[in-house]
């Protein structure tokens, strides 16, 4: 499935100061209540966080319009001002559903990629096609959304009530590889079908496919032998089309 993102970003550009900035799809509105709702409410200039914090949000303004995203302490600017903030982060202009939030969440536990520098203003934003994120690279820290969170914002999508997230990680530093990556939003899917066994059962899988060197035939494998492990071919069909939905896989649909 392709998804289409607009970018946003706000921070302290050389010669210009603190400004915000977005790609041609992201509405004046939606600009304004970033700053308003993302921003200034969760950046306090008198007091700001210590260097290196870094937070995860999710906001939806309406059915339609939706941003995520990150922000950091991204230290001194050319002003001599040491706390400078940079939130940046994606726009999408649909209505949510399970996969856009499934997405949205892993994306969010990766980090951005490209991001704009500072050094220049306006820095030129476009709209975006949201990355295959069995092999997506981030250039930044992500924030891992743990699942009481994520349980919390399906029920909230569930019930069509906004959904609304500012996450700031514990201290310690949230080291993942490929496969916990994969294990995590894979859990999560599987969960609805095998319960609590669902962790377990992806930690299996995983390590069965060890030796699989090649990142995407791997991951097919994987969602492969988790369908398999399912009663009855329609939540096979389901669970399947969820998973490389998602994950941007294009593959046998067995």
């Amino acid at each position: 499935m392709t998804v289409i993102l607009g970018q946003i970003l706000f921070t302290s550009f050389v010669s210009s100061g603190f400004q915000s900035v977005a790609s041609p799809s992201v509405p004046t509105n939606v600009e304004e209540l970033f700053r308003q709702r993302v921003v200034e409410a969760h950046w306090d200039y008198s007091s700001p966080p210590p260097k290196g914090w870094r937070a995860a949000y999710l906001m939806q303004f309406n059915p339609s319009q939706t941003t995520f995203g990150w922000a950091y302490h991204d230290g001194r600017d050319e002003y001599g001002r040491d706390h400078v903030p940079y939130f940046f982060g994606y726009y999408l202009g649909v209505p949510l559903n399970q996969v856009t939030m499934d997405l949205i969440l892993v994306f969010l536990g990766k980090g951005p990629g490209p991001t704009p520098s500072r050094q220049s203003f306006p820095p030129k934003l476009e709209d975006i096609v949201a990355p295959e994120l069995w092999s997506y690279v981030p250039l930044r820290p992500g924030v891992l959304i743990d699942n009481t969170i994520r349980e919390n914002i399906y029920r909230s999508l569930d019930q069509r009530s906004s959904v609304e997230l500012f996450m700031v990680p514990t201290p310690e530093p949230i080291v993942l590889d490929f496969d916990e990556q994969i294990c995590d939003l894979l859990a999560l899917l599987l969960a609805p079908y095998l319960g609590r066994q669902a962790k377990t059962t992806v930690q299996q899988v995983v390590s069965g496919t060890a030796s699989l060197l090649e990142p995407k035939q791997r991951v097919l494998q994987v969602v492969d032998r988790l369908a398999a492990a399912l009663d009855d071919e329609i939540s096979k069909a389901e669970f399947t089309r969820r998973v490389k939905a998602v994950l941007g896989i294009v593959g046998p649909q067995g």
